[in-house]
């Protein structure tokens, strides 16, 4: 009895030893395979920042949105690409791109020629206006308006450089903000006197405030948003690959309907 129990023991420790073979193989057979579907996908890299209604920004079930979003994930579908997004501030946007963390940056990126020197660009997918931000009671048109002023702008930001670089005596004061929220509520206690931003954006934060501001309604000059890519043989090539899909959705009405969507005009094209 004792050996027919030993036989018995080790033909079911056997049995046993078969069957974890056997669920080990086969989930080391569903990791292969799933590892196979995701290496087969093509990811694009994108970020923006979330935060900028109507460019991008989350909707009420926390989904990305916006005309950036949008027109950048119509780009990737027409690519085969599938887009992973992160969403950080822009400063970090732009370094991300620089050290290959990122493929591309969807944030309304202003061409500049100084950014130029360090990004390659696509054509432009919106020419939006710029324009000065006042209190109601003002009606300034230009720069040459605000002469001995104080005018916001976001630090680093192009508008900073624009007024720099029209402001050669320096006799506008330009106030930076890190922080551009709170701008709408400088300007209407008086802490500065006007803000220069695209019309669309200075649209909305003054519906937002609920102040008693409004925008100049006078074109300063027309910006031209496009896509940041890092000067590399890579970056390039994706560029190039953007450029092809956005005469694609121009020719087809999908900027001008994405526009309209989001912004009740057409800005998608330098009208």
């Amino acid at each position: 009895m004792m050996k027919k129990g030993y036989i018995l023991s080790g033909i079911f420790i056997g049995v046993i030893i078969f069957l974890v073979g056997c669920s080990s193989n086969k989930s080391d057979s569903s990791i292969s395979s799933t590892n196979e579907t995701t290496s087969s996908t093509k990811v694009l890299k994108a970020t923006t920042s979330g935060l900028h209604y109507p460019w991008n920004y989350k909707d009420d079930k926390g989904k990305l949105t916006g005309y950036d979003v949008e027109v950048t994930e119509a780009i990737a579908e027409k690519l085969g690409y599938v887009v992973k997004w992160t969403t950080t501030d822009f400063t970090s946007q732009m370094a991300q791109l620089e050290s290959g963390r990122t493929d591309v940056v969807a944030e309304h990126v202003a061409i500049t020629d100084k950014r130029k020197l360090t990004y390659e660009f696509t054509e432009p997918y919106a020419y939006p206006d710029i324009e000065l931000m006042e209190t109601s009671d003002n009606n300034y048109q230009s720069l040459s308006d605000l002469k001995g002023k104080k005018v916001a702008v976001a630090l680093g930001s192009f508008y900073e450089d624009y007024i720099r670089e029209n402001n050669p005596d320096d006799e506008i004061e330009v106030v930076t903000y890190e922080d551009t929220s709170g701008i709408p509520n400088d300007l209407a206690y008086g802490r500065v006197d006007a803000y220069l931003n695209d019309k669309i954006s200075g649209e909305e934060k003054i519906e937002q405030s609920g102040l008693d501001l409004k925008m100049s309604g006078i074109s300063i000059f027309k910006a031209q948003f496009a896509y940041p890519f890092a000067k590399t043989d890579e970056g390039t090539a994706l560029k190039n690959k953007f450029d092809t899909i956005l005469k694609e959705l121009e020719k087809d009405g999908t900027l001008t309907k994405l526009s309209d969507k989001y912004f009740k005009e057409d800005i998608s094209t330098l009208g």
